[in-house]
């Protein structure tokens, strides 16, 4: 049964997932009615690690039986074949890309993130990166809120670590932080 193949194959999925596809499966099963908004937002917020968050992804849906399984699955296949085979994913047939609600091709989704990706791989004043590169960026948010000496306290610094991570989650970053390392 579905459920029984995700617990099969959670160890790896947490391995080689990307954080983008983490997100992606989750616009997926969000469009599906699988998750709600919320249980959506537990996933990407409460957990800073790209691991945490895959084995979270795996768990919540494998708790909500066989369909939900089954559909998470038919998301990887789509998304990512590769994966899907590295996984040894088997139930039933991947799904076209574009097939499944919810699974279009990151182009149909953003075309004005695709001209500006096409637009800036062109310039020659741009360093060339790749979107694979892009998408394993990792950022390391340091946070002193309190001090030994007391009148050098940062009161409002827990704020700005919550837009400083929210920021670098919307460039893509995978965002690891820690507080007071004084």
């Amino acid at each position: 049964p579905p459920p029984a193949e995700l617990a099969r194959v959670r160890p790896k999925f947490v391995e080689k997932v990307s954080t983008q596809m983490i997100n992606q499966l989750l616009d997926d099963i969000l469009l599906d009615g699988i998750v709600s908004e919320m249980e959506k937002e537990s996933i990407t917020e409460e957990n800073n690690v790209r691991s945490d968050k895959a084995r979270r992804l795996i768990d919540s849906v494998k708790k909500k039986g066989e369909r939900a399984s089954r559909k998470l699955i038919e998301h990887i296949q789509s998304r990512d074949p590769e994966l899907s085979a590295e996984l040894g994913l088997s139930c039933g047939q991947p799904a076209p890309p574009g097939e499944l609600r919810g699974a279009e091709p990151q182009t149909d989704q953003h075309p004005s993130i695709d001209a500006f990706w096409q637009e800036k791989q062109n310039d020659k004043n741009v360093y060339p990166g790749t979107k694979k590169a892009i998408s394993n960026r990792v950022a390391l948010v340091i946070t002193n809120i309190t001090f030994t000496n007391e009148r050098l306290n940062r009161k409002g610094a827990k704020k700005d670590e919550e837009n400083m991570v929210m920021l670098l989650k919307g460039l893509w970053f995978e965002v690891v932080k820690y507080r007071n390392l004084t």
